[in-house]
């Protein structure tokens, strides 16, 4: 069975007058929560106006079923969590377990539209240097800490606090210059400079608020033996490589208006399995070991069999936001020669590998940023990037002094062209489009070793910069994601390239700051020219967000970026298990 959200919304009726992805955001004047009304047939309608829009949004709010015993929901990840404190990690796994445990201060619904949840509403200053935020009252974290402005200035400042370490705090909290607190429910956030996409930013996890009260008692155990936050779901317990356990917050009323009822989820609690083997957790899903599989974790030649069992779903959620690409190492001979770099560029046949390895279910890619981030994705991308030309890949060899001898291999000064990458066991399609890598760079006369490590040992080689050439896959909602990858003060996490690009760093940082579209269309445009033309990345293929779910699940709606509120009305039919 396959669900297509594009096709299929359930329980939400969603009109859109017009809707500009991320666009008004940096400027938007005032968005309100508008009164709940009785759970039953009642219809809500929330009107948020933009800088240059508005955008009218119909939600239907129903009676969930009751008694809210909606079993535990195990969802299996190839990959366990480094940390569960939301400031000191970036990392997918991690996140895809804390997102159930903090709640954002805003949230993006189904249609990538801003909705408001702890705060109610905020005001912005005309030049984008002033954010008055109203925070909602009567919300409280798992430990029972209120939820209030002094929380908001304690959060933001340690994430921004260069001890705490964060690998995030630049994207988020980059343009953020202080925080002000007015009274117990109202905060001014004063800018360094503006920040288009700031309010956007706000629907990760990474930055919602967290407990003072558990940091200052738990210190460096903060994230590792204890997790607090507000969101639906509490932390129980973390068994390193095995599982993590949450259980539902009965005491949860403040679910954003777009979700079914306000009260507590249905769920009685979510279980994160560790299995790295995707044939496990496949045969764990059709057997009923587990209830879902984590976005990422079904490789894509099992689609088309689960497509046909009527025991399971697949669903796609809409607006294209990941992308895989091939990254180089700057500093390590030879990718610190770009026309070694530009080399590869020529030789990789995205087409041949969304074939071959993808089935067909991938789309190739040619720019850095995926389609999702419209208006700032150039859909003129391949005709601005290095082309699939391997005479053009040889002569750049030859310019560099690699000279192919006649074992079909290139040398230097001796020295065979011998370059390294890593991958991990979790990340299937990375290693498949790896070895087609290999072997498209054999043609070339590029010898590539293939070095596969277990979670921590990938990281830290990205990280210590053991490796020449990597392929990994990223996801996000907003083009500003990449000064996260170039910026040089990022080095060498997530800028594990070692790219040092004034002239990049300024063009990303410069479109983000502008308030105005065009202009940021303009530098995100420039952007992607630089990274493809210099050949820092060589974008490879855009994934769907694609995962599998028993049909014993009811109530599950994937949505276009990830949130707590996707388990909300989410409750298990136990007699429909296998």
């Amino acid at each position: 069975m396959f669900i297509n959200k594009r096709a299929q919304m359930k329980g939400v009726v969603t009109t859109i007058i017009a809707l500009i992805i991320g666009l008004v955001i940096g400027a938007v004047a005032m968005y309100a929560i508008p009164p709940r009304p009785p759970e039953g047939a009642t219809t809500v309608t929330t009107t948020l106006p933009g800088a240059t829009t508005t955008t009218t949004v119909t939600t239907t709010v129903t009676k969930p079923p009751a008694p809210f015993k909606g079993g535990t929901l195990a969802i299996a990840q190839a990959e366990d969590a480094d940390i569960l404190d939301p400031h000191k990690t970036g990392l997918i796994p991690a996140w895809e377990v804390f997102l159930c445990i903090f709640d954002p201060y805003i949230v993006l619904d189904e249609n990538l539209v801003i909705r408001p949840h702890l705060l109610e509403y905020w005001e912005v200053s005309p030049d984008g240097l002033t954010y008055t935020w109203y925070l909602r009252r009567g919300v409280k974290f798992h430990c029972g800490y209120p939820f209030d402005a002094s929380v908001v200035k304690y959060t933001m400042e340690r994430h921004k606090n260069p001890e705490t370490a964060s690998p995030t705090y630049d994207i988020f909290l980059g343009a953020l210059d202080s925080v002000e607190i007015v009274d117990d429910y109202t905060v001014k956030l004063h800018m360094k400079v503006p920040n288009r996409f700031f309010m956007t930013l706000l629907n990760e996890a990474y930055t919602a608020p967290v407990c003072p009260a558990c940091i200052e008692k738990y210190g460096d155990d903060y994230g590792i033996t204890n997790v607090c936050g507000t969101g639906p779901f509490k932390f129980v317990e973390w068994v390193k490589d095995e599982h993590i356990r949450l259980e539902r917050n009965d005491e949860y009323n403040w679910a954003p208006v777009y979700t079914l009822h306000q009260g507590p989820s249905l769920l009685e609690g979510i279980t994160f399995r560790i299995i790295p083997e995707a044939s496990t957790r496949i045969s764990e899903l059709l057997t009923g070991g587990i209830d879902m599989i984590a976005v990422g974790g079904v490789p894509p030649y099992e689609f088309d069999r689960l497509y046909k069992n009527s025991d399971v779903t697949v669903g796609e959620a809409p607006y294209g936001l990941l992308a895989t690409y091939l990254g180089f190492n700057l500093e390590k001979p030879p990718f610190d020669d770009e026309k070694v770099r530009l080399a590869v560029a020529h030789t990789v046949d995205r087409e041949t590998i969304v074939e071959s390895v993808l089935y067909g279910l991938w789309t190739p890619a040619y720019s850095p940023i995926p389609p999702g981030m419209r208006p700032y994705y150039n859909p003129n991308s391949k005709d601005v990037a290095p082309e699939l030309n391997k005479m053009r890949a040889e002569e750049f060899l030859d310019e560099a002094g690699w000279k192919k001898e006649a074992d079909g291999w290139r040398y230097k000064d001796g020295e065979i062209l011998e370059v390294s990458t890593v991958v991990t066991a979790g990340e299937e399609e990375n290693m498949k489009i790896t070895t087609i890598l290999q072997q498209q760079l054999k043609e070339i006369g590029m010898k590539l070793n293939i070095q596969e490590l277990d979670f921590t040992g990938y990281i830290n080689a990205l990280q210590a910069g053991d490796y020449n050439l990597h392929v990994w896959m990223y996801g996000f909602e907003t083009p500003d994601v990449l000064i996260f990858f170039f910026a040089e003060e990022m080095i060498p996490w997530y800028n594990y390239f070692r790219v040092k690009d004034p002239e990049l760093e300024a063009t990303i940082r410069d479109g983000t700051a502008t308030l105005d579209t065009a202009k940021a269309i303009e530098y995100f445009y420039k952007a992607q020219e630089i990274i493809v033309n210099k050949a820092y990345w060589v974008p490879i293929a855009y994934p769907p967000q694609m995962t599998a779910w028993g049909a014993w699940v009811k109530g599950f709606e994937l949505v276009p970026v990830r949130n707590n509120f996707m388990y909300m009305d989410t409750y298990i039919e136990e007699a429909a298990k296998p």
